[in-house]
């Protein structure tokens, strides 16, 4: 072997011992990724009453009192407010049927015994003009012509003064009739008078809890606001959350007041109803919805 060839093998040599001596390669492991579960999103809400009616009035003017706030728990057709002055009104007291009755029972029976008195003292009159006749020419005794002189003459004041008692219960009776009517008149003018002041007080249609109030003391009732000046909620239990469009029909949680329940997007989207079983959720509540995001 020459020189040269001699150099390269132990060259080869030498390099096949450095590299038997080398460390071995040293494994490295890879992380597999982490599943990731379901995040959440939350919104703000706010509680309201699933079902409210309205309490308003027919009438103008300013409220002069309100005596329920939001929150209040009112009762069917408890006054809520007053509006405009109740006029002053009562009623009068109207006579008796039983006396009315009576007067004209009496006047009738006036009437009848005066029409017998006229036949009476018509009979006596004839009578006495016969036994005049007689007198005159001595046909008659003086104690039968003056008997029938005394029994006209009492005819006539008996029959005078039955009419007199007669006009007497007349004027009685038309006094009594024109009272009745003048006061059924006054009283008919006095019921349209209180139920204008009836109308004046607006009152609860329902009961349940005043969750709207629409109007102060002092402002005016309008057109605007007549119809509801107050909102009432019959059933305060069922209530719904309101918020911003969520799918419709995703399940999602609601909390208020240390209150979690679960509930489903309405088909709207703008809502959630639900049931409390506490009294200190109600309408008006802030609240919270929690939904899933896969």
């Amino acid at each position: 072997m020459s020189r040269r060839y001699a150099g390269v093998a132990v060259t080869l040599v030498a390099l096949a011992a450095c590299r038997s001596n080398d460390p071995p390669p040293i494994a490295v492991k890879t992380k597999e990724p982490a599943p990731v579960g379901p995040q959440e999103r939350s919104f703000a809400c706010h509680v309201v009453a699933r079902e409210t009616v309205a309490a308003g009035t027919v009438l103008s003017g300013n409220v002069e009192s309100v005596r329920v706030d939001v929150g209040s728990v009112v009762t069917d057709g408890q006054v809520l407010a007053i509006v405009g002055k109740p006029p002053a009104a009562s009623l009068n007291p109207a006579p008796a049927a039983a006396a009315i009755t009576a007067a004209r029972k009496y006047s009738d029976s006036l009437q009848t015994s005066v029409a017998l008195r006229r036949l009476t003292l018509a009979r006596a009159q004839q009578v006495f003009a016969k036994q005049e006749l007689l007198n005159r020419e001595g046909a008659t005794p003086r104690l039968v012509y003056e008997k029938a002189l005394a029994d006209r003459d009492r005819s006539a004041a008996e029959l005078a003064a039955e009419e007199e008692a007669s006009r007497a219960a007349d004027n009685t009776l038309a006094k009594l009739e024109d009272q009745q009517r003048a006061t059924l008149t006054q009283n008919r003018e006095a019921v349209t008078a209180l139920t204008a002041a009836a109308a004046a007080e607006v009152h609860a249609p329902a009961a349940g809890m005043v969750v709207e109030r629409n109007i102060l003391p002092g402002q005016p009732v309008t057109e605007a606001n007549r119809a509801a000046l107050f909102r009432i909620a019959p059933h305060s239990e069922l209530l719904r959350a309101e918020f911003a469009t969520l799918p419709a029909g995703q399940a999602v949680s609601i909390h208020a007041e240390n209150v979690s329940l679960s509930a489903t997007v309405g088909e709207s989207g703008r809502f959630a109803d639900f049931e409390s079983r506490t009294a200190s959720l109600r309408p008006g509540t802030p609240c919270t919805v929690t939904l899933r995001i896969k």
